[in-house]
């Protein structure tokens, strides 16, 4: 039998080893879990249409799902990609990472970038996300042709509120001063009557803003004689009047010219006011007189028509006569919404001259030649100084 005195014994020494082991547990430091970063979703697509807006952004979350704190970082290799915030850290809260895209400069194509989103002691660093873009090739406008009634008429009818543009021929215009509201009439058919046409009034019936007289800033020396066998564009809502379909033009910003009938090319420039086309007819500028060989500025002259005219596509326009004694065309000429004639005079490089019966645009030169006389351009700076 185990005696009292080796019992104690006994304890004593399991005791002792139980002091011991927790001696040496003591003195090893305890390992706390690592951050596990986790990233979602792993995958991104972008759609968008050249020259449209940005797409929307989306949102990429990262968080720790492990021990201790994740303090990650994020970049991706795309220009066109912006990543906001680009950092952070966190203990278990996710953290929202905003994915923007900028389309501005791009064009049509499929595209691709990645994200990496790196996070020192996480136990799987690097993470990767992949970003795809894909741009469509921008949408053709939708242009009506002036002629087609029918579908202005439907737009008009069950589409009241929904801008569009319209391409025609101008055909006939009339600026009807003694009427009601003195409005301006640009139609596209002649007879106008049941077909699309475009109206500019005085002034607006609500606000009382004048309107023909921004146009007639805009489009010199009226909008009846600039916009008359002009190709244009017109944008606006189809309103419906008397059965035909219109469009109230507002402001000149809804009216463009995109191309002239008839134009053709200018082969040679002979001076300042005369002019060589294709087929080797002659025309004359009417209601100008440029310098003639040997006299001042006839060189300047000379070449302000070479600048406005050489090599270009032009549209000619005849007043009452056709030709001159010489067998000259005699014609207003078009260079897209510029009208040589005038602004040859405008610039101070022609004078204003009558030549009866074709006095069209009379009163529009003597303004151009008014304000070049005030402004003492070309010729009036010099030749003419002392001339009133």
């Amino acid at each position: 039998m185990m005696t009292e005195h080796k019992r104690r014994l006994v304890l004593l020494f399991g005791l002792a080893l139980l002091l011991a082991s927790l001696v040496v547990a003591c003195g090893q430091p305890t390992l706390s879990p690592s951050p596990i970063m986790t990233a979602n979703p792993s995958s991104f697509s972008f759609d968008a249409r050249q020259g449209g807006a940005n797409p929307e952004s989306q949102t990429l979350s990262v968080w720790n799902s492990g021990g201790g704190t994740l303090s990650w970082s994020a970049s991706d290799n795309a220009d066109w990609l912006i990543l906001s915030p680009a950092r952070g850290s966190s203990t278990g809260a996710v953290d929202n990472i905003t994915l923007s895209v900028d389309i501005s400069v791009m064009n049509a194509g499929n595209y691709a970038a990645v994200i990496i989103i790196s996070a020192p002691g996480a136990a799987n660093t690097p993470q990767t996300v992949v970003v795809n873009l894909t741009i469509s090739p921008p949408e053709e406008e939708e242009v009506i042709d002036a002629l087609d009634t029918d579908r202005l008429l439907d737009i008009g009818y069950n589409h009241p509120e929904k801008v569009v543009t319209v391409e025609g021929v101008i055909v006939r215009t009339y600026y009807a001063k003694k009427s009601k509201g003195q409005p301006t009439f640009l139609d596209f058919h002649d007879p106008y009557e049941g077909y699309f046409t475009c109206l500019i009034w005085k002034e607006d019936a609500q606000t009382g803003e004048p309107i023909r007289e921004k146009f007639m800033k805009a489009f010199p020396p009226d909008p009846e004689t600039y916009f008359l066998n002009k190709k244009v564009k017109v944008m606006g809502k189809i309103e419906i009047y008397k059965g035909s379909p219109e469009i109230i033009l507002y402001d000149p910003s809804q009216i463009w010219i995109v191309a002239y009938e008839n134009a053709v090319l200018v082969t040679r420039v002979i001076d300042g006011d005369t002019i060589e086309i294709e087929g080797g007819a002659k025309v004359r500028y009417i209601g100008i007189d440029a310098p003639e060989i040997g006299e001042p500025y006839y060189l300047e002259a000379e070449e302000a028509n070479c600048n406005l005219v050489e090599g270009k596509k032009i549209r000619l326009e005849k007043d009452v006569e056709d030709k001159d004694k010489y067998g000259r065309l005699l014609r207003y000429v078009w260079v897209d919404d510029i009208m040589v004639n005038a602004e040859l005079v405008r610039l101070g490089y022609a004078y204003c001259y009558s030549y009866p019966p074709n006095l069209k645009y009379q009163t529009y030169f003597l303004q151009m030649e008014k304000e070049a006389r005030e402004h003492k351009r070309g010729l009036w700076d010099h030749y003419l100084e002392g001339v009133t």
